[in-house]
């Protein structure tokens, strides 16, 4: 947690069950293990900095631990033990961010996401708050911070698949946004997606360092999930180069596996549902154990300036407290919020970033991929014909004109209009491979009722002109349906 955020923390800290950290209720000291004495008149100025930690505690089978106090615990900051001035379980109320993988991957699991959400949302108080955020080639805030779960609910619904994955800026962009509009609750992203993810701003230590400064605890409903071709390793994963941090050092690990590994240093966990998992059973235990956690708070000993990263560990102070148990808790926590230059993580629809530059940039690698991809691929499908032509200034060229099925693509309604948009490419070899050139174009639909009726029955047309450098040149055509993440691709030799 981030000094900025810790003095509103006091107040509703001041409202916790003192009793439970050995407080008398009449004022007096009582002695904690060890000793030492809490004072429950505490000075709520602003330049008194507590820190809070939330904790899971779990016996060898992995069940979760009852009845703990404040004496069963020990924290270190840098290695320094603390004395825990504060404890509760469940009486801070929650901010969650439910954070929902729009891309193709995720569409098996949208029809039981909205009664999974029902069932689990209603677990929490009322006075808890949820955000919804989609997550796919840009992520987009689509409620605001609100107790009123039922929209939420209703916002699931309507939520749409869309091409492109990416995770970190998700979830970086989420865990600001509790930051700086719940500093006075507990945090926690609660992630549904099958983990993969292909382009992004943050990199992974950046990522955790935006969660360990906003006190976020991730909990990853892992799904599991076929992009079909973009899935399997031809899209670039893991978005900008990774640097290391104090918490995630630079790892050859897949993007999977770092999910896993920052949901572990949050002291969250992964819910893997496999081919298999119940949606609903894993949310209901994520909202579950968020509600079970202990959070603990203690003010530094020995404070440090700027934005230094502290070390946390939280222990259990005895063997025979709980025997054989675990505990869960965040790494760390810095001192102050990073700055990453053009980074604003809310903005009006939840982010600034400059979206339409990096989905065309998506947008060319994939088409860059699936050409080189030595199979062709059937997600869109089309009809091709070829035919030697001589351009108007005497040259020899190839006209290509596709006939693409309209049933393979994806429509949008925006009032009476059937809206749709493609991206064509044709690449031109020898007939030994090597390459002589390309040629990109777009197919942009704005269709009346009567237009579309047409173009189900007809197809959508495209037609562009390629030189012809070689006798027997070589021809790799791909289509692209960015909203549904579909490809479509032939190989045809010109005679």
């Amino acid at each position: 947690m981030g000094l900025s955020r810790c003095a509103m923390l006091l107040f509703t800290v001041a409202l916790f069950e003192l009793a439970s950290v050995g407080v008398a209720k009449n004022g007096e000291k009582r002695p904690q293990s060890g000793g030492q004495a809490v004072q429950n008149n505490y000075n709520l100025k602003v330049d008194v900095s507590l820190v809070t930690v939330d904790t899971t505690v779990r016996d060898r089978r992995g069940a979760i631990v009852d009845g703990l106090q404040a004496r069963d615990f020990a924290i270190y900051d840098n290695g320094i033990l603390q004395e825990i001035t504060h404890l509760s379980r469940d009486q801070l109320p929650l901010a969650v961010a439910l954070v929902v993988d729009c891309s193709p991957s995720i569409k098996r699991y949208l029809q039981d996401l909205r009664a999974a959400a029902l069932a689990a949302l209603a677990l929490l108080k009322p006075e808890d708050q949820v955000v919804l955020f989609s997550l796919a080639l840009c992520p987009a805030r689509l409620t605001d911070l609100t107790s009123d779960h039922a929209r939420v609910v209703e916002k699931i619904a309507g939520l749409e698949i869309e091409a492109g994955t990416n995770i970190y800026d998700a979830l970086a962009v989420s865990a600001r946004y509790l930051l700086e509009e719940a500093p006075d609750r507990r945090h926690a992203i609660i992630l549904i997606s099958d983990d993969y993810s292909e382009m992004s701003h943050y990199s992974a230590p950046e990522t955790l360092q935006e969660m360990l400064t906003a006190s976020v605890t991730l909990l990853n409903i892992k799904t599991f999930g076929d992009n079909g071709f973009l899935s399997r390793g031809n899209v670039f994963w893991g978005g900008s180069p990774l640097q290391s941090s104090k918490t995630l050092p630079n790892t050859n690990l897949s993007v999977p596996d770092l999910i896993a590994r920052i949901a572990s240093e949050t002291g969250g966990e992964v819910f893997n549902l496999g081919g298999g998992g119940n949606l609903s059973r894993a949310f209901e235990t994520a909202i579950s154990n968020l509600k079970l956690q202990y959070t603990l708070g203690f003010v530094p000993s020995e404070p440090r300036v700027g934005e230094s990263f502290h070390r946390l560990q939280v222990k259990l102070s005895g063997a025979k407290s709980c025997p054989g148990c675990r505990v869960q808790a965040r790494s760390g926590y810095y001192r102050a919020a990073p700055s990453f230059p053009n980074r604003n993580a809310t903005g009006a629809e939840g982010t600034q970033f400059k979206c339409e530059e990096f989905k065309t940039d998506y947008e060319n690698k994939v088409m860059s991929m699936a050409a080189a991809n030595q199979a062709e691929l059937h997600d869109i499908l089309f009809k091709v014909v070829t035919a030697k032509e001589t351009s108007s200034d005497g040259l020899q060229q190839v006209g290509v004109h596709l006939k693409i099925d309209s049933t393979s693509v994806r429509f949008k309604m925006v009032g009476n209009r059937y809206l749709a948009r493609l991206r064509v490419g044709i690449v031109y070899a020898d007939s030994k491979g090597h390459d002589l050139g390309a040629e990109m174009g777009k197919v942009d639909l704005n269709l009346s009722e009567s237009d579309y009726t047409e173009v189900k029955r007809w197809g959508i047309p495209f037609a562009a002109a390629i030189p012809l450098k070689v006798p027997k040149q070589v021809l790799k055509i791909v289509v692209f349906d960015p909203a549904a993440g579909k490809l479509g691709s032939k190989f045809l030799k010109t005679k």
